[in-house]
């Protein structure tokens, strides 16, 4: 389930949370009953009467979390910022009338985190911002009009993404020994970065973090012997069709606590507009040896180095979340 309406014993909260259902598409639905025993969701939305007994129902490991993918409604306008910021919640609307979902001129408050500024208009002044909150809206360009079901639409879509930054992925020493490489545990936030995890792929590699068909950004994690960075990179590229790849010299990174060997490799462009490059990072523990392959795009003109290719958001959230665990 993907939007959650939580409702109370109200009538015109069922109403309304109906309507919304209605405007907002499929994989909405509406719950109604006590909260603890409610299905989990990517997103709720839970009406200003109840969001007492709501919060109180969370799981205090899971409160802060959930609380962020939690949108309130129908908040008094004179203390809806202070309960967002109290709870720390995903946003805030106000639907008093079921039609409200297809009126235009539309606006809501949202976390300032999760929209990109260049996204709408943000609506400050009294009232309506706060250190974490400011009321926005975003106008269609051709209507100068928009309505609530776009913008919460929107909203929710950006506080799913929020609210998984801190996910992280774990392969543990056993898993490895199950699949015949060095006993090495790894971990890495892949939270916000769009790259789906494909563990164990093939024989001799750990990982592979990949985006959608077609495009340069990715991680790739392989058991690799003792050799230098640049011998192994040169390794790894040797029987690609294609041009030869231009590397660098050998760089020192900062990788899994500690400054490691690395080089760049220039792999040409496939546009005129880009470049595929990508940064081999040699680590070295004491079950054997792994090479980390970060793989991004660099731009027309853009010096050739490891910092360049680990400038990608994607890719620097998981180089500096990454750890090993030796076993």
């Amino acid at each position: 389930m993907d939007l959650q309406w939580l409702v109370g014993e109200r009538a015109e909260h069922e109403e309304i949370a109906g309507a919304a259902v209605s405007a907002l598409g499929t994989r909405a639905a509406v719950y109604r009953g006590p909260f603890d025993a409610a299905p989990d969701a990517r997103i709720r939305f839970v009406f200003a009467a109840d969001l007492a007994s709501y919060v109180a129902s969370l799981p205090p490991g899971e409160r802060a979390r959930r609380c962020e993918r939690t949108i309130l409604v129908n908040a008094e306008r004179s203390e809806v910022l202070e309960l967002l910021e109290q709870h720390g919640l995903g946003g805030a609307i106000e639907c008093e009338e079921p039609d409200a979902w297809t009126a235009y001129d539309a606006r809501m408050f949202i976390r300032k985190e999760t929209i990109d500024p260049a996204r709408g208009e943000r609506i400050g002044g009294p009232g309506r911002e706060s250190e974490h909150y400011v009321l926005w809206t975003h106008r269609n360009v051709n209507t100068n009009t928009c309505r609530l079901a776009d913008l919460v639409r929107e909203c929710a879509a950006a506080c799913s993404r929020f609210a998984t930054r801190f996910d992280e992925l774990v392969l543990s020493a056993d898993d490895a020994r199950r699949h015949e490489l060095p006993a090495v545990g790894m971990r890495m936030i892949i939270g916000r970065t769009g790259l789906l995890a494909h563990r164990f792929p093939r024989p001799g590699v750990y990982l592979q973090l990949s985006g959608p068909p077609g495009g340069v950004v990715g991680v790739e994690i392989s058991a690799c012997t003792d050799a230098s960075p640049l011998e192994l990179a040169r390794q790894l590229f040797a029987d690609l069709p294609g041009p030869v790849p231009t590397f660098g010299d050998v760089e020192q990174v900062q990788l899994a606590g500690a400054l490691r060997e690395a080089v760049a490799c220039d792999l040409g462009s496939p546009t005129p507009f880009a470049r595929r490059a990508c940064c081999v990072v040699k680590v070295a523990h004491r079950s054997g040896s792994a090479l980390v392959r970060f793989s991004g795009g660099l731009a027309p003109g853009v010096p050739l180095s490891c910092a360049a290719v680990l400038a990608n958001q994607a890719l620097r959230i998981i180089a500096s979340s990454f750890t090993l665990e030796e076993g």
